[in-house]
């Protein structure tokens, strides 16, 4: 297992990574997480960083997913649920 770079994951991250999955927009997520605007996009920098890819790009109709960002949402909400039911034993 490479400690190293689940260490520099954050629950938090994959949360909020969901939530912009769900939402496409940053101050819609922010929103829903009640975080300001500027935080949420910290966020997403964050994410970008931690996943080496640009995860969405900006279109009319708000943020697009890249494939890796569709991979990440395939696997996310099971991950997320695991996380919950171990939280919750």
């Amino acid at each position: 297992m490479d400690y190293q770079s689940l260490g520099r994951l954050d629950i938090k991250l994959l949360l909020a990574l969901q939530v912009l999955i769900e939402e496409r927009s940053v101050t819609k997520a922010a929103t829903r997480l009640h975080v300001s605007q500027p935080a949420m996009s910290k966020t997403l920098l964050k994410l970008k960083q931690v996943f080496d890819d640009p995860l969405f790009t900006r279109s009319a109709h708000g943020l697009v997913a890249t494939p890796k960002t569709k991979q990440l949402a395939a696997t996310l909400p099971p991950l997320l649920k695991q996380l919950q039911q171990l939280v919750n034993q």
